[in-house]
């Protein structure tokens, strides 16, 4: 008799506290553009339902020649499977789209008023075939600015959609207070040090034991998808998909590791934009270690990959994320970063 049945994952379980390999990023240039929906009361502004994912497309394709297909396009394809393209999806959703969807990228949105002349425009970026999606928010004029600021969420987009899921929503300027989070430890993590102190960046330094006491059930790669008001970059977690069997034969120990677990998912799955401002509140609590920002950055074994987040500790904003940084020696790894904070194309080799 088996007293324990096997527990099953239906979503991968990386859902919980693991990060995407840097294999798994590659490289994509094809997207289909939905529709933007107007959330609004204002009426006089559903033309923009068709103005906005149209000049997106049109953008996408001249500016970033990215092979981006039209709403009509994608209505055309989806009806050959009986499908309609909706204004709207939830998240849940989108899993079971991908299997209607033949680009590497589904992006589509909404938008309302944000004040005289002009909008909150929302932007989701799914992953096609993942359970990976990144939103972030713009505001834009609309009229004789319009396409400008197109041609700006365009370039967000062919940022976030490029092998180094770039998102940039503020300049980090070089007088700040940051703190730094990362794996490095040593020789590489004074390097790093020194890469933002010579660029006259106050760093605040809780690298020590106050801060592991703080992310004791962590680790770096649980920082990799992050979540705020104005950007957020996640996985689609659905409780339903998460099934765990036990009967009343299981044993203590079994018991408790099965609730553990739970735990975890409820944690850094469900529930992981209140672990992270929870975590953000701990920080800012910390004596004497007032910051501007919080910049998370994960290596590879190798010390020749990266990633970073940063947040905007003030608002607790997502402001900045790039993944896929390369270099041979962390020194240069860290004026990429840096050069990437403040607006500056990398050239560091």
């Amino acid at each position: 008799m088996i007293l324990f049945k096997k527990i099953t994952f239906v979503v991968p379980l990386f859902f919980a506290f693991a990060v995407l390999s840097y294999s798994d990023v590659q490289a994509s240039t094809s997207a289909s553009v939905g529709y933007f929906n107007n959330k609004s009361n204002d009426t006089r502004l559903n033309y923009l339902e068709v103005v906005l994912p149209n000049s997106l497309n049109t953008a996408l394709k001249q500016k970033f020649r990215i092979k981006s297909r039209s709403p009509r396009i994608l209505a055309e394809n989806l009806k050959k499977d009986d499908l309609l393209l909706k204004k709207q999806y939830s998240e849940i959703e989108l899993p079971k789209l991908s299997e209607s969807l033949d680009t590497d990228y589904f992006i589509y949105g909404d938008f309302e008023v944000a004040g005289k002349n002009m909008i909150k425009l929302e932007v989701n970026i799914y992953e096609v075939n993942s359970f990976r999606i990144f939103t972030f928010t713009d505001y834009g004029h609309l009229e004789t600015e319009i396409f400008k600021f197109i041609d700006r969420v365009a370039a967000q987009i062919n940022g976030i959609i490029s092998d180094e899921k770039k998102y940039s929503g503020e300049v980090i300027k070089n007088n700040s207070a940051i703190g730094i989070i990362t794996n490095l430890s040593g020789k590489d993590l004074n390097e790093l040090y020194y890469g933002f102190m010579k660029q006259n960046y106050s760093v605040k330094n809780f690298q020590g034991n106050t801060l592991n006491n703080i992310i004791s059930e962590c680790t770096i790669n649980n920082f990799y998808y992050m979540s705020s008001d104005y950007a957020s970059y996640r996985l689609i977690a659905r409780k339903e998909d998460v099934k765990m069997f036990y009967n009343v034969w299981t044993e203590k120990k079994q018991m408790d590791e099965l609730l553990n677990l739970k735990r975890i998912y409820d944690k850094y799955a469900f529930n992981f934009t209140k672990t992270q401002n929870a975590f953000i509140d701990k920080i800012n609590s910390i004596p004497n270690t007032k910051i501007d920002y919080l910049i998370i950055i994960g290596f590879d074994d190798d010390h020749e990959t990266a990633w970073i987040r940063c947040i905007n500790m003030s608002n607790k904003r997502l402001i900045y994320t790039q993944s896929e940084i390369e270099s041979d020696t962390v020194s240069s790894i860290t004026q990429k970063i840096i050069d990437g904070l403040q607006g500056k194309q990398n050239k560091t080799k």
